[in-house]
């Protein structure tokens, strides 16, 4: 990687420890500033850094600004949750196009449709029916299905950190939707926050040749 690259994660490395002792601290106000710098170092370091094939930057890029997009409209004091999802969805819908330039199925397939089992069972299912009879049924099932379509073509990419990435990212979705929808007296912001960045991360890293 080379050294600009290097000195976007280091950035992004600081604001998300930052942004995580924050948010399990409950200081509010340094969080509004570390969470969208998370994502703001991750798109500098997608402009600078190598990636194979040169195609995908476009659309990492395109999907991080969603996720910069989603994090804003998801701080306790903005709080408009449609709007991120929307952000989050189109973010999505560009991911799914980047690892499709990069088609390699193999034996990642395998894994990525356990692990995908695994998240159904465990908090898909729960979710859709804790929203079943709302108006949120239809934006929240259409997420959760191109969360699917991510993991599985992050898993055909061949590349285990993009599957890993986006696995991990998936798994801050579903604690999101848990604690919004399933529990909404539960209380795991801080495990929603080190997931997504975690799974982020690991789609950017995943990108290098």
């Amino acid at each position: 990687m080379n050294t600009a690259g290097l000195t976007f994660f280091a950035i992004a490395a600081v604001a998300m420890l930052t942004d995580w002792w924050a948010v399990s601290s409950g200081r509010l106000h340094v969080e509004r500033i570390a969470k969208p710098s998370v994502m703001v170092a991750l798109v500098a370091a997608a402009v600078v850094i190598d990636m194979e094939p040169s195609a995908l930057r476009p659309w990492i890029i395109a999907a991080l600004v969603g996720g910069l997009i989603g994090d804003v409209m998801l701080l306790p004091e903005v709080d408009r949750f449609l709007f991120g999802l929307g952000a989050f969805l189109c973010g999505h819908l560009c991911y799914v196009v980047a690892f499709s330039l990069d088609w390699n199925p193999g034996w990642l397939i395998a894994a990525g449709l356990v692990g995908l089992a695994a998240m159904v069972a465990a908090a898909g299912v729960p979710i859709l029916r804790a929203v079943a009879s709302t108006a949120m049924f239809v934006p929240v099932a259409a997420y959760f299905a191109v969360s699917i379509a991510v993991v599985l073509v992050a898993a055909a990419s061949g590349r285990w950190l993009l599957f890993a990435g986006a696995l991990t990212f998936a798994t801050s979705d579903s604690i999101l939707g848990h604690d919004r929808f399933v529990d909404p007296d539960a209380d795991h912001r801080t495990a929603v926050h080190v997931t997504y960045h975690l799974g982020q991360a690991a789609i950017v890293l995943g990108t290098l040749p």
